[in-house]
């Protein structure tokens, strides 16, 4: 058995020791409903989800060149199809965020963020200073962004609904390493919250961008083995970090949630609520992996399936 493989399984096993030994509420997921070919959307590449105020959920398709909206059942309501790099157009759209009217929409790879209406009506567009991996609006309507990377290594950035920037900061964890500097971003009750991607760092600001800490969450390693990745005709290898978040999001009562990467007992399919010093609340485990999940309005887990063709929607409960 490959020494990674080897590694990975001893984090997993010693993450389920302390989780086990931690007194969160464990929850039950039951399927609500699934959109995919079957039912009617045939899917290419799911890259993003964000639930809208009118509880409608947008949905990007990079393959397809595509935003969807579903409604609160499954059903497809609208969908804007249009491939370019002109106002209204897409060109392979990645990560998708939504405040009240407003729509946002950054292209996979590139620093490329539009603006829309609800309505899917482009607006404005923002050029990020670097490619984009996370968006989230927070209270008053503004849009941060993770990017790589300012001139001064900022991955941070705050944007109006014009589309100016109106702050950038540099991670309090940060490190100056493109994999390790890499978060999920999060907006809560006046907090924004960052969840590495390949560490264990959570770190919490202001809406004005003051720092307000650094912790870690509870039960989790400090980072999962690297792979080794072939890159390029020389064939070096690139150590690339494992995940050991794959994701982070706030529900609309200010609860932070993570869907756990490569370290957890069950990868991809354990989401745990976590608190601001990163203790674990909850803990439920989907039936299937997940590589990208929102909570909706009514408080259920929506989660990308089956190598991103698949939505399928959760309702929780309490175990017995």
């Amino acid at each position: 058995m490959p020494i990674r493989i080897m590694r990975i399984l001893a984090l997993m096993s010693a993450a389920s020791t302390a989780l086990e030994g931690q007194e969160a509420q464990h929850l039950v997921a039951h399927r609500v409903w699934t959109l995919d070919a079957a039912g009617g959307e045939s899917f290419l590449n799911v890259m993003g989800i964000a639930p809208a105020s009118d509880g409608s959920i947008v949905v990007s398709d990079k393959l397809a060149n595509a935003l969807v909206r579903i409604d609160t059942v499954g059903h497809v309501k609208q969908k804007l199809q249009k491939k370019g790099k002109t106002p209204g157009a897409l060109n392979g759209p990645g990560l998708v965020a939504t405040s009240g009217a407003l729509v946002a929409v950054a292209g996979f790879a590139s620093e490329r963020i539009e603006l829309y209406t609800i309505d899917l009506v482009p607006v404005a567009e923002i050029r990020a200073v670097g490619p984009v991996f996370s968006i989230a609006f927070d209270g008053k309507g503004c849009l941060w962004v993770g990017a790589m990377r300012g001139a001064g290594g900022e991955t941070l950035f705050r944007y109006s609904q014009e589309g100016h920037e109106l702050l950038r900061r540099k991670g309090q964890a940060s490190r100056g390493i493109m994999f390790e500097d890499m978060f999920h971003v999060a907006a809560a009750e006046g907090t924004i919250y960052l969840t590495y991607i390949t560490r264990n760092v959570f770190e919490r600001w202001d809406v004005q961008g003051a720092p307000l800490g650094v912790t870690t969450v509870s039960g989790f390693p400090s980072t999962v083995p690297s792979a080794g990745v072939t890159t390029g005709g020389s064939m070096e290898q690139l150590a690339v970090p494992g995940i050991l978040f794959a994701g982070c999001t706030a529900d609309a009562e200010g609860r932070i949630h993570i869907l756990a990467g490569d370290a957890a007992p069950h990868p991809r399919r354990d989401v745990f609520e976590i608190n601001e010093r990163g203790e674990i609340v909850s803990l439920v485990t989907l039936p299937e992996r997940s590589s990208g999940l929102r909570i909706d309005s009514q408080g259920r887990i929506v989660a990308i399936e089956n190598h991103k063709t698949r939505l399928s929607c959760y309702s929780l409960r309490k175990a017995r």
